[in-house]
């Protein structure tokens, strides 16, 4: 079966974490910065159904599995993802003009005990990746001018939407600034970041390409790119200044030229497809256990002090039948270990009361917009990097990853393809050719035949990796 584009980027994706420790920077790449909230400034928090798009998205988890076997799925932390990463490195700078920017933000937040639920868990709140590259202007305005938010909003809208609360007077251009965007930015992007049953989601939901890049085509409309890295820092294993890389995304764009936008509902599809979650190990687990420890001692405390509540009520319906010194005694007892059980339970109660729930795991991230020279070369670069770690990264991954030959393989696949097409269109042919007033049984047989064959052909179709030909012939399931 072919692999689809979709495919090959799919496995990359899940090849985590470049190795950028040897990687030289060249004089195409500018420095832009990356702020990392929960919300971004300029696209609607709204934009992205989550659960919608999660319903339309396959795993890449999955996908690799399928496609490059489980054994290089299963060594995802090792030398094999580096290989990947610095493969995609070395192509963004052999064959690209970069804005690059690096941030920090906490991966996940201790949710605590609700809704029927006896202990706390770790969610991945939902955020926004911010790369701002600073205007290449020789004299830049001192904030993004409220025309210039205008005709943005007025592309977006032709897109779908308009910019965040726009038509409400929001201030967008005070936001802007406090991301550095005192000018309108040579570059700014805005991509949502949640969590998926696979792993993370990164979407682009804005692209605003200003002025271009320096090197870059001044007009051209050109192959654009995200390549998004995340990292745990200050790892002893750590390869990179960011850290440990534990994923990285490539996302490619439409074309871009300088002075264009594309908002959310344009860049619908152009999003990664899953990448590895933050590994919980250290200070997520820690706080997770810390939390979980005062709901499991309120627990102990609330339990205690029901068995000594019991164990009173026992020692009161024992001196009421027979009233001795040893029963009044024990009746005591009881009363004064029932309310130290209680004091404590509410103490406990209390302690779970002024829990709060931290942000942890410190995780830095990297964003990078490439503005691609050619795109085929960008490909060839990439197939040429992964070779020389084939046997890092295993002759199936190098196979999906590189791109092939000018001339597409042909497989037994294609052949039965092009067989079963040329077989619809020969019984086709047979049912024109009829002269006269055919025979409605000899009709009706060749049209049933005629299904059949369109059936396989559509067969063939999904199993060479192609569109089906003949959609329509299965009634809709209700």
């Amino acid at each position: 079966m072919k692999i689809s584009t979709l495919a090959v980027t799919a496995i990359g994706l899940v090849l985590a974490a470049p190795s950028l420790a040897n990687a030289q920077r060249t004089d195409t790449t500018s420095s832009a910065r990356l702020f990392v909230r929960d919300t971004c400034i300029l696209t609607p928090s709204n934009a992205v159904n989550a659960e919608v798009d999660a319903d339309k998205r396959e795993s890449a988890f999955a996908l690799a599995l399928a496609t490059v076997g489980a054994k290089v799925v299963g060594d995802l932390a090792t030398s094999a993802i580096n290989a990947a990463g610095d493969a995609l490195v070395k192509a963004s700078q052999e064959q690209g003009f970069i804005a690059e920017g690096s941030g920090h933000y906490s991966a996940y937040q201790v949710r605590l005990a609700a809704d029927g639920r006896k202990n706390a868990d770790l969610e991945t709140p939902q955020a926004c990746l911010i790369l701002v590259a600073p205007s290449t202007a020789a004299n830049p305005v001192t904030t993004v001018s409220a025309q210039a938010l205008k005709d943005l909003d007025a592309v977006s809208r032709k897109q779908g939407r308009g910019l965040r609360h726009l038509d409400d007077g929001a201030n967008l251009s005070a936001e802007l600034a406090s991301v550095g965007a005192l000018s309108a930015p040579a570059v700014y992007v805005e991509a949502m970041m949640w969590s998926s049953p696979d792993g993370l989601i990164v979407r682009p939901v804005l692209v605003w390409y200003q002025t271009p890049l320096p090197g870059a085509p001044p007009a051209k409309p050109s192959a654009a790119e995200l390549h998004v890295t995340l990292a745990t820092p200050g790892n002893a294993a750590s390869t990179t200044s960011l850290g440990a890389p534990f994923a990285v995304g490539r996302i490619r764009l439409p074309k871009l030229a300088p002075g264009t936008a594309i908002g959310v509902d344009a860049l619908a599809g152009y999003d990664v497809i899953s990448l590895p979650s933050r590994p919980t190990a250290g200070s997520p687990d820690t706080a997770l256990s810390a939390t979980n420890a005062v709901y499991t001692a309120a627990a102990t405390a609330n339990a205690e002090a029901e068995k000594a509540a019991s164990a009173l009520v026992a020692a009161q319906r024992k001196l009421a039948k027979t009233k001795t010194a040893e029963n009044e005694e024990a009746v005591t007892v009881a009363e004064e270990t029932k309310a130290a059980k209680v004091k404590a339970a509410q103490a406990s109660a209390l302690e779970v009361g002024s829990l709060t729930a931290p942000r942890v795991g410190a995780t830095n991230a990297q964003l990078r917009f490439v503005v691609i020279k050619d795109a085929n070369k960008f490909g060839l670069a990439i197939g040429a990097a992964l070779k020389s770690h084939a046997a890092e990264v295993g002759t199936a991954v190098t196979a999906k990853l590189t791109p092939k030959a000018p001339t597409p393989e042909w497989s037994a696949t294609d052949t039965a393809y092009v067989t079963a097409i040329n077989n619809v269109g020969a019984k086709q042919r047979e049912i024109d050719g009829l002269s006269g007033t055919p025979d409605p049984t000899a009709s009706a047989r060749l049209n049933d035949e005629l299904t059949v064959l369109k059936a396989r052909a559509n067969e063939a179709a999904v199993t060479a990796g192609y569109t089906i030909p003949y959609p329509g012939l299965l009634p809709s399931r209700t």
